[in-house]
Parts: structure tokens; C-alpha cells; sequence
């Protein structure tokens, strides 16, 4: 997920108020839960024909108890679509970046396998080929 976040109330590691500006972000949602959770809004906004970035989001956390007495925390979304945000020049820039960002990714993923692929198939490839192929260097 990718998108802008305004903290509020933040604080630092020493629980100390912080003032922190509208931040980009990306969100790898791993967790299956999480991943249903958060595409909730995003199927309301697709069924209302609206943009993720016409409105906030507002996340928060559930706390979940464990067997074993320990806890993790999922997040939870409250979409707000009763005030539409007006795209300005800036956030052609932030989708710019973004863009960027995922075609740089998807080539390095790409370029890893073609790696990958390579050390596991050259050698056998080289080896089909060979018996198939008979090359004489210096013909004309």
C-alpha cells in the first residue's frame, strides 16, 4: 500500500510528543487479516468509482490475545467519505514517486530472477544446445 500518513499524536521512543509533517509511505501487509482488513475501504472507494486519495483513511489498532497470554495488534480502518480531498499539483509529484518507485522494484525483481534462471538453467541449456548445434569458427 502506498499513500501519505499524517500521525497524530505521535510520539518518540521515549514517549515524548513529536510534531512529524505529511510523510509518503509503503505498506507491505503480510499479515492475511491485516490485508483483509485494509482492502475494505478500498472496495467501498472502487464501488463508489472514487480515488484512495480523494479521501483519509484513518487507522487505528485492535489488540488480539494469544493463547499463550502474549498479543499482537491488527490494524483497523475508518474511511472517511464524507469530505473529498482536492488533488493539487504536489500530488502528481507523490504519484510520480511512487511510479518510480514500483517500475525500479518490479525491474529488480525481474533482473533477480533472470539471475536465478540463469545460474539454474545455463548449464543445461548449454548442454541440449550443444548436442544439437555444431558451430565451425572462422567460415565465411
Amino acid at each position: 500500500m502506498f499513500g501519505v500518513v499524517d500521525l497524530v499524536d505521535a510520539t518518540n521512543e521515549k514517549g515524548e510528543s513529536v510534531k512529524i509533517d505529511s510523510q509518503p509511505f509503503i505498506w507491505e501487509i503480510d499479515n492475511r487479516d491485516a490485508f483483509k482488513t485494509m482492502g475494505i475501504p478500498f472496495t467501498k472507494l472502487s464501488q463508489m468509482k472514487r480515488l484512495p486519495v480523494q479521501h483519509n483513511i484513518t487507522l487505528n489498532t485492535e489488540e488480539r490475545k494469544l493463547p499463550n497470554g502474549n498479543s499482537f495488534y491488527l490494524p483497523t480502518a475508518s474511511l472517511d467519505i464524507s469530505k473529498t480531498i482536492e488533488l493539487v499539483d504536489s500530488d502528481q509529484d507523490t504519484f510520480a514517486n511512487f511510479l518510480a518507485w514500483v517500475e525500479n522494484y518490479n525491474s529488480y525483481i525481474i533482473n533477480e530472477w533472470d539471475v536465478q534462471a540463469g545460474q539454474k538453467y545455463d548449464a543445461e541449456d548449454n548442454a541440449v544446445v550443444g548436442d544439437f548445434i555444431d558451430i565451425e569458427e572462422g567460415v565465411a
